[in-house]
């Protein structure tokens, strides 16, 4: 009888053991770089899938990414599952074998269909013709902002959407408002000047998917960082600028900018809305493409769970929707889905929220440029954006453009390294020689004065 009832007991521990052991959760690790708003958004979407997926628990991060730092976390062993990819780093990330590659998930997933996504976001994190993000948000740096207040105050009538060069010059004239010799009011402000190389018919490299070389120093090149800089000498623009500050302000009427812009400006005193801005001579357009999407890390212990909770977040009809609108809430949208079903729909385009042009921004697709396929390319297209405090009034604006775009074009160096400072151009301006590119020639352009902390962190 004590033999049944040990044996009863034992039989019950194996019970509670198993019982124990079917329900421990799968743990995944999931960062992402947003506002407080949204982060509490994603956090809502990861109960919704805790709830939906009972052997997963997703423990959430809002946090900083960058390469470098994950880089950090992987060799910590504290690399997360699933985290935000910028389209300005992926290809720098699969450098680094920190992406999964998604095809082996995404082909076996009769739910997933890849021509329900932007191409350009397919296109913008596939390296090798491997996909390595899912896009989830799909932006265009292709907004101009104005101040409708201000232009009905100057007596114009609503900025086009396709204007000509000269035509906005002429506008953006009227715009301008002086006391002696104090400007109090610019007409516009980007802090994209590749928008105007690529406008003007120039290129960043020959080829963004497979670079040799680099074309900044092409005559469409540089007249579009002349066209650039002689805002500044038209005085049109300040030379440099906190675009949300400025606009915000009342003291430039005009700032480029992302949709996303629209959640800094939702609490302006004054009416806005966007438009895009004007062509180039002969008509072209360029515009800088930026977009998000979600990876999983090659560390990871759990792939399929992973998957799981990247197909929800970056996919998943209800996930995308609840992302766009729950942001928006203050009556504005500042982002686009990257899954067509779903921008078309009341996530984008049935809704009523502002700004009133937002459509404009399905229009443009077809003139974004890329970040060149190349390790060391966000180094060279961080300096490429410098700041036109480098560029003076006494100085000729071809030879302020060629500052940036002609500079001498060294031999490569004998070893890889990054960019270091090089000797002084001419007061406030400094040298620096970027990117080792193998098959690329060095190129040498200015880093803001008194501003060496290149690259940018996205």
């Amino acid at each position: 009888m004590q033999r049944i009832q040990r044996v009863a007991i034992v039989l019950l521990g194996l019970v509670f053991i198993l019982s124990g052991l079917s329900e421990a959760k799968v743990k995944l690790v999931y960062v992402n770089n947003v506002t407080d708003v949204t982060a509490n958004v994603e956090q809502q979407l990861i109960e919704m899938f805790m709830e939906e997926n009972p052997d997963i628990e997703v423990e959430y991060r809002n946090a900083p990414i960058t390469p470098d730092q994950l880089l950090l976390w992987a060799a910590g062993g504290m690399a997360p599952d699933v985290y935000m990819v910028h389209s300005h780093t992926v290809n720098e990330l699969v450098g680094m074998g920190l992406l999964t590659p998604l095809d082996k998930f995404v082909k076996d997933d009769p739910e997933v269909d890849l021509y329900d996504l932007f191409p350009e976001g397919i296109e913008e994190f596939s390296v090798g013709g491997v996909l390595y993000g899912m896009p989830y948000e799909y932006h265009m740096v292709a907004a101009l902002f104005y101040n409708a207040d201000v232009i009905a105050e100057s007596g114009l009538p609503t900025p086009p959407d396709h204007w000509e060069w000269e035509d906005f010059l002429r506008y953006a004239a009227k715009l301008v408002k002086t006391d002696g010799d104090q400007v109090t009011r610019w007409a516009f402000y980007s802090g994209h000047p590749l928008n105007f190389m690529h406008s003007w018919g120039g290129k960043m490299v020959d080829d963004w998917r497979n670079p040799t070389d680099t074309l900044i120093d092409s005559p469409e090149a540089i007249a579009g960082y002349e066209a650039y800089v002689d805002l500044v000498h038209r005085r049109l623009s300040p030379p440099t600028a906190n675009y949300v500050n400025e606009f915000l302000g009342e003291t430039t009427a005009m700032v480029l900018s992302g949709l996303w812009g629209s959640y800094a400006f939702k609490d302006a005193n004054f009416q806005w809305d966007i438009t895009l801005p004007p062509v180039g001579p002969n008509g072209g357009r360029g515009y800088e493409f930026v977009s998000r999407a979600l990876g999983i890390s090659t560390t990871t212990q759990y792939p399929e769970e992973a998957y799981r909770l990247l197909k929800f977040l970056a996919y998943d009809e209800r996930a995308l929707k609840i992302r766009a609108l729950s942001v928006a809430s203050e009556g504005v949208q500042g982002e686009m889905p990257a899954r067509i079903s779903v921008a078309r729909g009341e996530a984008f385009v049935e809704n009523d929220l502002g700004p009133k042009n937002k459509m404009l921004m399905l229009m443009v697709a077809d003139y974004v440029y890329r970040m060149p396929r190349h390790p060391e390319a966000r180094w060279v297209f961080g300096v490429y954006k410098v700041s036109r405090c480098a560029t003076w009034p006494s100085v000729p604006q071809s030879k302020s453009a060629r500052s940036y775009s002609q500079q001498n074009r060294a031999q490569r160096p004998t070893a890889p390294g990054k960019p270091s400072l090089g000797p002084s151009l001419r007061p406030q301006v400094h040298s620096t020689k970027v990117g080792w590119f193998p098959d690329l020639r060095w190129i040498t352009v200015p880093v803001p004065c008194g501003n060496t902390g290149y690259p940018p962190k996205f």
